[in-house]
């Protein structure tokens, strides 16, 4: 699978997980810093649209703005997250949050609005240890004397080889949540150690006999570990039924899917030929 297909599986997946607002809740819960934390309403979270982005940009962009409001103010505040994803590292990530920013604002500016409170969060779960400064000025090599005076921002890091997600308090209730956190971090592993420990969970919390969410994570799970050695490890603890129920119907889901793309190519390709003859 090359790199630009292997990016899009992981945005699919972690857009699909966030586009949740219990999952996106749970997950700020135990991503922002507590002093963070402790100045949002996070009961209650908006999933914003990103209608401000271009077609031809959005593939650039993260889509998951979170919006909420700050405690113990008189007049409403709003506040925006931008939770950007990385599933490699990336030096361009402070040129790209403050682009999608910048675009926040221009709206802001054209709608006459008051600049809105942003603050950045990127979730990140590559390979390579991810060592890029906090803080927008500390990128640049020069005296303390001149910082000052460069532009400055900075944004919240969650590593998830940094978290030990299994077993965070607050995440216990969501099973769903830790289980793609947990294929989301192990995937760059070369083994399967990380679907053994989201198999021990489901079985701890029953969520075996969810077929919908399982089919959900197979999927996600086929696309990025082995399938051979997925299927030897079910073989082995008896569940290969299992693996070959969810082969089965993610085969048909691929061949329907390719016959409704077919049918759709096959009606524009004609309608653009009629118009050519006419």
């Amino acid at each position: 699978m090359g790199t630009d297909m292997t990016n899009s599986v992981h945005d699919h997946f972690f857009k699909k997980v966030f586009s949740d607002v219990t999952n996106t809740r749970d997950f700020l819960a135990i991503a922002l810093p507590e002093e963070v934390k402790n100045s949002l309403v996070l009961t209650h979270l908006t999933l914003e649209p990103t209608s401000y982005i271009s077609e031809e940009l959005k593939d650039y962009f993260t889509d998951l703005v979170v919006k909420t409001t700050l405690k113990g103010v008189e007049t409403p505040v709003d506040v925006y997250i931008v939770l950007e994803h990385k599933s490699y590292y990336d030096k361009a990530i402070w040129v790209q949050l403050l682009h999608y920013m910048y675009l926040m604002w221009q709206q802001d500016v054209n709608e006459k609005n008051p600049l809105r409170v942003i603050i950045p969060l990127v979730f990140y779960h590559g390979k390579q240890a991810w060592d890029i400064p906090l803080a927008f000025r500390d990128q640049f090599q020069v005296p303390n004397s001149l910082k000052d005076y460069l532009l400055n921002f900075k944004y919240i890091l969650f590593d998830t080889h940094q978290k030990d997600v299994e077993r965070t308090e607050e995440l216990r209730a969501n099973v769903f949540l830790v289980s793609a956190l947990l294929l989301m971090k192990s995937v760059h592993e070369g083994n399967i150690e990380g679907v053994k420990k989201v198999f021990q969970l489901w079985e701890e919390y029953g969520f075996i006999h969810n077929k919908r969410g399982m089919f959900f994570f197979f999927q996600y799970i086929l696309e990025t570990k082995e399938p051979e050695e997925v299927k030897r490890y079910l073989k082995e603890t008896k569940r290969s039924k299992l693996m070959t129920t969810f082969v089965e119907k993610i085969r048909q889901e691929g061949e329907i899917k390719g016959r409704q793309e077919g049918r759709q190519e096959g009606e524009i390709k004609g309608r653009q030929e009629g118009e050519q003859k006419s």
